[in-house]
């Protein structure tokens, strides 16, 4: 099941205390080296109050996700735990394009933007990670391959003196 992160906005403003819920679902992401898949649950609790002019979201999310290494592209499954505490004015745009004027308010893009804010830019697998063969796209963390070295004093632009322009 999708989590559905839309409020009623009625509802807030008619709450002297907010909103209360506690959600277990799928909510997919797919950014840069990771992933929370459609199978990966999530469970989020989380507080909506209206303070003045301020809508203030609190939220406990708890995630597995999958993260591929940027050197040798193997995936590891692990899990994070992590908080949310965002708020925004009613009456003015918001970082999050949440149109607070109509009837109901999704709150998903708070948690979308939030679960990309949590994670690292870059995962390495292990700090000694050999990556991948650049001939052959070899793993060569499990095994090695018999390539020809090339110079690594010759730049790698040489074979382009080549061209007659």
């Amino acid at each position: 099941m999708n989590i559905d992160l839309s409020i009623n906005l009625k509802d807030l403003l008619n709450s002297s205390s907010g909103i209360n819920f506690e959600k277990t679902g799928t909510f997919e992401v797919n950014y840069d080296s990771f992933q929370i898949r459609p199978e990966d649950e999530v469970s989020i609790f989380c507080s909506v109050k209206l303070k003045d002019e301020y809508i203030h979201f609190e939220c406990d999310a708890k995630m597995n996700f999958f993260q591929s290494c940027i050197r040798c592209l193997s995936e590891n499954s692990a899990f994070k735990e992590f908080k949310i505490d965002e708020h925004f004015n009613v009456y003015q745009d918001n970082d999050f394009d949440i149109e607070v004027l109509d009837e109901c308010i999704d709150l998903s893009t708070i948690l979308s933007e939030s679960i990309i804010e949590n994670f690292g830019e870059t995962y390495i697998c292990n700090p000694d990670c050999k990556g991948l063969c650049s001939e052959c796209g070899l793993n060569l963390n499990e095994d090695s391959c018999n390539h020809e070295k090339k110079n690594l004093k010759e730049s790698p632009f040489s074979s382009l003196s080549q061209l007659d322009l």
